[in-house]
Protein backbone atom coordinates (compact mmCIF):
# COMPACT_ATOMS: atom_id res chain seq x y z
CA UNK A 1 0.00 0.00 0.00
CA UNK A 2 2.83 2.35 0.86
CA UNK A 3 4.28 1.79 -2.63
CA UNK A 4 0.91 2.57 -4.24
CA UNK A 5 0.62 5.87 -2.37
CA UNK A 6 4.24 6.79 -3.10
CA UNK A 7 3.66 5.96 -6.78
CA UNK A 8 0.56 8.18 -6.83
CA UNK A 9 2.38 11.05 -5.11
CA UNK A 10 5.30 10.73 -7.56
CA UNK A 11 2.89 10.79 -10.51
CA UNK A 12 1.16 13.86 -9.05
CA UNK A 13 4.53 15.59 -8.71
CA UNK A 14 5.44 14.82 -12.34
CA UNK A 15 2.09 16.12 -13.62
CA UNK A 16 2.63 19.31 -11.65
CA UNK A 17 6.08 19.79 -13.21
CA UNK A 18 4.86 19.17 -16.76
CA UNK A 19 1.73 21.31 -16.48
CA UNK A 20 3.45 24.09 -14.59
CA UNK A 21 0.70 24.31 -12.03
CA UNK A 22 -0.75 22.37 -9.21
CA UNK A 23 -2.90 19.29 -9.23
CA UNK A 24 -6.18 19.95 -7.48
CA UNK A 25 -6.99 17.79 -4.52
CA UNK A 26 -10.68 17.23 -4.22
CA UNK A 27 -12.24 15.81 -1.06
CA UNK A 28 -13.64 12.92 -3.09
CA UNK A 29 -10.13 11.97 -4.19
CA UNK A 30 -8.89 12.14 -0.59
CA UNK A 31 -11.79 9.96 0.56
CA UNK A 32 -11.07 7.47 -2.21
CA UNK A 33 -7.40 7.21 -1.21
CA UNK A 34 -8.30 6.81 2.47
CA UNK A 35 -10.84 4.09 1.68
CA UNK A 36 -8.37 2.35 -0.62
CA UNK A 37 -5.75 2.32 2.13
CA UNK A 38 -8.18 1.01 4.75
CA UNK A 39 -9.44 -1.66 2.37
CA UNK A 40 -5.92 -2.73 1.51
CA UNK A 41 -4.90 -2.94 5.17
CA UNK A 42 -8.06 -4.85 6.10
CA UNK A 43 -7.52 -7.30 3.26
CA UNK A 44 -3.93 -7.86 4.30
CA UNK A 45 -4.95 -8.48 7.90
CA UNK A 46 -7.68 -10.93 6.85
CA UNK A 47 -5.19 -12.74 4.59
CA UNK A 48 -2.71 -13.09 7.47
CA UNK A 49 -5.43 -14.37 9.82
CA UNK A 50 -6.56 -16.90 7.21
CA UNK A 51 -2.99 -18.07 6.56
CA UNK A 52 -2.18 -18.47 10.25
CA UNK A 53 -5.49 -20.24 10.92
CA UNK A 54 -5.05 -22.72 8.06
CA UNK A 55 -1.51 -23.57 9.15
CA UNK A 56 -2.69 -24.06 12.74
CA UNK A 57 -5.60 -26.26 11.62
CA UNK A 58 -3.12 -28.47 9.74
CA UNK A 59 -1.41 -29.14 13.03
CA UNK A 60 1.51 -26.74 12.86
CA UNK A 61 2.65 -25.34 16.20
CA UNK A 62 2.41 -21.66 17.05
CA UNK A 63 6.21 -21.54 17.19
CA UNK A 64 6.59 -23.05 13.70
CA UNK A 65 3.98 -20.71 12.23
CA UNK A 66 5.72 -17.72 13.82
CA UNK A 67 9.08 -18.89 12.46
CA UNK A 68 7.70 -19.52 8.95
CA UNK A 69 5.95 -16.16 8.73
CA UNK A 70 8.64 -14.10 10.48
CA UNK A 71 6.30 -13.22 13.33
CA UNK A 72 6.46 -13.50 17.09
CA UNK A 73 4.49 -16.21 18.86
CA UNK A 74 2.38 -13.53 20.55
CA UNK A 75 1.42 -12.09 17.13
CA UNK A 76 0.38 -15.55 15.93
CA UNK A 77 -1.64 -16.17 19.09
CA UNK A 78 -3.33 -12.79 18.73
CA UNK A 79 -4.37 -13.61 15.15
CA UNK A 80 -5.64 -17.04 16.21
CA UNK A 81 -7.64 -15.50 19.05
CA UNK A 82 -9.09 -12.91 16.67
CA UNK A 83 -10.22 -15.68 14.32
CA UNK A 84 -11.83 -17.57 17.21
CA UNK A 85 -13.79 -14.44 18.18
CA UNK A 86 -14.99 -14.05 14.59
CA UNK A 87 -16.07 -17.69 14.49
CA UNK A 88 -17.95 -17.30 17.80
CA UNK A 89 -19.79 -14.20 16.51
CA UNK A 90 -20.76 -15.75 13.17
CA UNK A 91 -23.90 -17.40 14.58
CA UNK A 92 -25.15 -14.09 15.98
CA UNK A 93 -24.51 -12.35 12.69
CA UNK A 94 -26.38 -15.08 10.84
CA UNK A 95 -29.32 -14.76 13.24
CA UNK A 96 -29.56 -11.03 12.57
CA UNK A 97 -29.50 -11.60 8.84
CA UNK A 98 -32.23 -14.22 9.09
CA UNK A 99 -34.39 -11.90 11.22
CA UNK A 100 -34.01 -9.14 8.66
CA UNK A 101 -34.99 -11.49 5.85
CA UNK A 102 -38.08 -12.64 7.76
CA UNK A 103 -39.17 -9.05 8.23
CA UNK A 104 -38.38 -8.79 11.93
CA UNK A 105 -35.92 -5.99 11.30
CA UNK A 106 -37.70 -3.41 13.47
CA UNK A 107 -36.13 -4.75 16.64
CA UNK A 108 -32.61 -4.30 15.26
Amino acid sequence: MEKQIAKYENMERKVTEVMGGTVLNYRSKELYLEAYKVGWEKGLKEWRIDLVTRKYQRGESVEKIADDLLMTTSEVEKLLNHQKEVDDDSFQMGSLEIAALLGHWKWL
